[in-house]
C-alpha cells in the first residue's frame, strides 16, 4: 500500500502567499491615464486673451530683465516737433510721411537697435540655459513699455497717421497700441505737458505718404 503524499509547511505557506498577493493586486485600482510627472509645473503662460503668471514656486529672475518704461525712455531719442505715431494698418504710410518730413517714428527713435541688443541677450541666455523671455508675455511687455515711453517723450508738434474711419476722417481703432497705450498719454497734459498740438492724417493702405493739412486731435 502506497502512503499519501505529505504537504510540507513551506509549500502551504508559499501557496497562501500567492493567493493573498493575487487578491491584493486585484483590489488596487489601476490608473487609466499616466500620472503627471511632477506636481510643480509651469502653468500655461499668458496668452493675449487670458493672462497667467508662472507658479511662484518656479518663477525666477529673467535674463535680460524686461525693460521698464523708464528703461525704454533712456534708450529712445525723440527730437522736439518730430514724433510720428501710427497704427499697424498704416505703418508704411506713416514711415513714408516721416521720411518726407523729417519725422521720427518709434523705430527710428532707437527701438530697432534696442530690440536687436535685447534679442542677442535672449539668444545668449537660451544657449546658457538660464531663464529668459517668454515669447508672448515678455515681448509684448517690452513693446507696451516702449510705446508708453515714446509717448511720454513727445514734445511740441506731434503727428499721428491713422486709418480712415467710416466718415473718412482719421480714426483710433479700439485694439491698436496707439489707442490703448499711447493716446491716453498723449491726450493727458499732466503726463505730456510739453505737447503743443497733435495733428492726425489719414494713412494710405498702399504705403504712400498721407497728403493734405491733417486734422487736430483734441487733448483732455
Amino acid at each position: 500500500m502506497s502512503s499519501k503524499p505529505r504537504i510540507s509547511p513551506f509549500s502551504l505557506l508559499f501557496t497562501l502567499f500567492l493567493l493573498c498577493s493575487s487578491i491584493l493586486a486585484s483590489a488596487i485600482p489601476r490608473p487609466n491615464a499616466p500620472i503627471r510627472r511632477s506636481a510643480i509645473e509651469y502653468p500655461p503662460y499668458w496668452s493675449r486673451v487670458t493672462p497667467r503668471e508662472p507658479s511662484p514656486l518656479v518663477k525666477r529672475a529673467k535674463t535680460p530683465p524686461v525693460p521698464s518704461v523708464d528703461d525704454c525712455k533712456a534708450k529712445l531719442t525723440v527730437p522736439r516737433d518730430k514724433s510720428v505715431f501710427y497704427t499697424s494698418k498704416v505703418q508704411s504710410s506713416a514711415e513714408a510721411w516721416a521720411a518726407a518730413n523729417g519725422g521720427t517714428t518709434i523705430w527710428t527713435a532707437g527701438l530697432t537697435d534696442f530690440q536687436n541688443d535685447l534679442a542677442a541677450q535672449v539668444d545668449q541666455a537660451i544657449k546658457d540655459g538660464v531663464e529668459t523671455w517668454e515669447e508672448l508675455v515678455d515681448r509684448d511687455a517690452f513693446f507696451v513699455n516702449c510705446s508708453k515711453a515714446f509717448a511720454l517723450l513727445a514734445t511740441g508738434q506731434v503727428t499721428a497717421v491713422l486709418p480712415a474711419g467710416s466718415d473718412g476722417k482719421p480714426s483710433k481703432p479700439d485694439e491698436s497700441f496707439f489707442t490703448i497705450y499711447e493716446w491716453p498719454i498723449l491726450s493727458d497734459p499732466s503726463q505730456t505737458p510739453d505737447i503743443t498740438t497733435i495733428t492726425a492724417y489719414v494713412g494710405n493702405e498702399d504705403g504712400s505718404a498721407p497728403t493734405g493739412d491733417g486734422e487736430p486731435l483734441c487733448r483732455n
